[in-house]
């Protein structure tokens, strides 16, 4: 029976090696795919931080600036962002009027000829990044081609000073994506 003997450990060292090739395979297998697993968490994570950075390059940025020099009453909105502002809804308000022009809250002793005010319509408007839009527009120049004497020039932007306090000024926009933005806010 020797002869059988040899044949018996050669199985078992046959048996031995293939387990062990086994073992080495899941082994393998475990680590291809704990790696896989690592690349598509690191996947995901780099696809997110993209689509951070692409939300934050179309990001609209909207404020309302006035502008201090004497005979110039100038009220605009800017897009101060990288991308172009969908605006959804825009309100002036004061007391209980609700207006989509803001020249409409204004009330003269004398009828008053604007030099430039926008009127928005219900419904989306866009302002591309970089532009503004006047909302209105009133200068001594433009006054005085209306026949207005210095002391009713001084006395009219005296009184657009006074009756812009009190006015609200509601924003409500949006990137192009659709992604919803700050509300704009401005109260004089």
């Amino acid at each position: 029976m020797p002869p059988q003997r040899p044949r018996r450990l050669g199985e078992w060292v046959q048996t031995a090696a293939n387990i062990g090739s086994l073992a080495v395979a899941i082994v393998a297998l475990a680590i291809a795919f704990n790696a896989e697993k690592r690349n598509a968490e690191r996947f995901h994570a780099q696809l997110e931080q993209s689509s951070q950075i692409a939300r934050a390059n179309i990001r609209p940025l909207l404020s309302i600036a006035s502008s201090g020099f004497v005979g110039v009453k100038l009220v605009v909105l800017k897009n101060d962002g990288l991308g172009t502002a969908m605006v959804k809804r825009i309100r002036f308000t004061r007391d209980n009027d609700s207006v989509l022009n803001l020249a409409d809250l204004f009330r003269f002793d004398r009828p008053v000829v604007w030099d430039n005010f926008y009127v928005f319509a219900d419904g989306d408007f866009f302002l591309p990044a970089g532009e503004q839009v006047t909302l209105v527009n009133l200068t001594s120049q433009g006054l005085r081609q209306q026949g207005f004497e210095q002391a009713e020039i001084a006395d009219l932007m005296s009184d657009f000073d006074r009756q812009m306090r009190g006015i609200h000024i509601v924003i409500d926009y949006e990137d192009l994506l659709g992604n919803p933005q700050q509300t704009l806010t401005a109260v004089w």
